[in-house]
């Protein structure tokens, strides 16, 4: 029943692959939220977490971290823009040309494993990943992705490590996530 042990995990990545860009709320009580922050102003602060949007009051926060729109940059831009299209080859050309000016942007790594991993060419993705990783080691994108190319190759140690360290990284802003995952990896001992 192979099939059964992809799955799940296969889950986990999808679960996260959206908070690579999220944005971090620290409450006074020591609490972090992850999120989008959808609405801010002199009184509160709105942030959306899975469709679900809570209300803090500025006098609970300690701070705010925005994260840089994944659409910031021109190459990334242009990259996003044929990843959202499916174009994948595309996307994997523009990303290639973009890293010959800027060979250690961990963003334009992290796009060009995605469309490796999206062709079906696992060990390429692996490879910039990985890379990717040297430059911004808590990526959650990169881990995400990274997982699931492991576990396409057959690699289910080293999909597992991934998706632990995974965890580690979303433990910092959203405990009950991490937890999530790693509840999921323990019911599936022999993967």
């Amino acid at each position: 029943m192979q099939p059964k042990k992809f799955i799940p995990l296969f889950i986990i990545a999808l679960l996260f692959f959206s908070y690579a860009h999220a944005e971090t709320v620290k409450l006074k009580s020591g609490q972090q939220v992850a999120g989008k922050i959808v609405e801010k102003n002199d009184a509160f602060i709105k942030v959306e977490n899975n469709g679900i949007t809570s209300i803090y009051f500025l006098d609970e926060v300690e701070s705010m971290q925005e994260k840089a729109s994944e659409l910031a940059s021109e190459p990334s831009s242009e990259i996003n823009r044929l990843i959202k299209e499916k174009n994948f080859a595309s996307a994997s050309e523009y990303a290639n040309k973009a890293l010959e000016s800027n060979p250690n942007s961990p963003e334009i790594l992290v796009d060009l494993g995605l469309c490796y991993y999206m062709l079906g060419q696992y060990e390429l993705a692996a490879e910039k990943l990985n890379k990717s990783l040297e430059f911004d080691p808590k990526s959650q994108k990169a881990y995400s992705i990274l997982g699931m190319a492991y576990q396409a190759m057959g690699m289910k140690q080293e999909a597992k490590k991934a998706y632990l360290k995974l965890a580690d990284i979303i433990q910092e802003t959203d405990p009950f996530r991490a937890i999530f995952i790693k509840k999921i990896l323990e019911e599936y001992p022999n993967y």
